[in-house]
Formats: structure tokens, C-alpha cells, sequence
């Protein structure tokens, strides 16, 4: 079967193609030798039109993303900003009558910040991780989904012809 496809191909002229997606650092491509992200309603689009599902999982895995990120966002800054200001605090003692003294109320401050901060970076590394495995998955599902396809490329070095199921 493959053969006569393959034959008529030829002949015909004939060209399926298949829009596959993949997902790369952020942007979701529709082939790999396209150079520019596709649109972010074009990809609702098309995995609306495939299954209601897919399209709730990458929705569902966009707000997780886009919260991780909010946290790490918030949550690192603050971890670096305590670490920072409790060797200063304590650093800024002075001496009188035998005892150090410092500032105790930025010194309790650093440490509440790193406190806020470490909870945030490690609730957020999670979220964030889950929302970006949501995403590939909705896309890698879309591309399984795919019924087989015929292509026919001219490439640099001569005219090709893909049979995918």
C-alpha cells in the first residue's frame, strides 16, 4: 500500500502535509525548519479543533507555567536579598560596655525573607515544572493524534517524498 502511494505521489504531484507542533524553549513551533514560533491563538486553535482535553491541558499547563514563574520571580530575589542583608546586620555590630549589640530588627528581617523566599522558590520550581510537562504533553498528544500524512519536499539536494502513520 505504501508503494502505490508512494507511486501515485510521484506522478501526481500530490502534496499532504501534516502540521506537527513541538515545543522549544518557550515557543511552539509548527516544523523543524520553521524558524518563527507559531501564534499563541493559532495553537489554542488547532488543539481546540483536535480535542476539547488538549486544549484544557495546555491552558491548564500556561497559568501553572506562568504561576511557577511568579513565584521564582518573587521567591529568588528575596532568598538573595537575605542572604545578603544578615552578614551585613550582623556585620554592623558595635561594641559597648562588654557586650555586641546590632540591629535586631533588620537581622530578624533577613531571616523572615529568607524564610519567605526559600518556601516560594520551592513551591515554584514544582509548579513551574508541572505546567511546562502540560504543555509538551498536550502538544506531543496533538502530533500522535495526527492521521498518517504524505509529503512531498524539494530540498537542496533533490524532490522528496514522506510516508508517515
Amino acid at each position: 500500500m505504501r508503494k502505490i502511494l508512494f507511486i501515485a505521489a510521484l506522478i501526481c504531484g500530490i502534496s499532504v502535509s501534516a502540521q506537527t507542533m513541538y515545543y522549544h524553549k518557550g515557543k511552539v513551533y509548527d516544523n523543524e525548519s520553521s524558524i518563527y514560533p507559531i501564534p499563541t491563538i493559532k495553537v489554542e486553535q488547532n488543539l481546540y479543533q483536535q480535542s476539547a482535553f488538549l486544549y484544557s491541558q495546555y491552558k491548564n499547563g500556561k497559568t501553572l507555567k506562568t504561576t511557577g514563574a511568579l513565584l521564582l520571580g518573587v521567591g529568588v530575589p528575596a532568598t538573595v536579598t537575605s542572604i545578603i542583608l544578615i552578614p551585613i546586620t550582623y556585620a554592623n555590630r558595635f561594641y559597648y560596655r562588654g557586650y555586641y549589640y546590632y540591629d535586631k530588627h533588620m537581622y530578624n528581617a533577613g531571616w523572615a525573607l529568607f524564610g519567605i523566599g526559600v518556601g516560594l522558590t520551592s513551591v515554584g520550581i514544582p509548579i513551574y515544572t508541572i505546567g511546562l510537562n502540560k504543555i509538551k504533553n498536550s502538544i506531543n498528544a496533538y502530533n500522535e493524534e495526527e492521521i498518517s500524512s504524505l509529503t512531498f519536499q524539494i530540498k537542496d539536494n533533490g524532490l522528496g517524498v514522506a510516508l508517515n502513520f
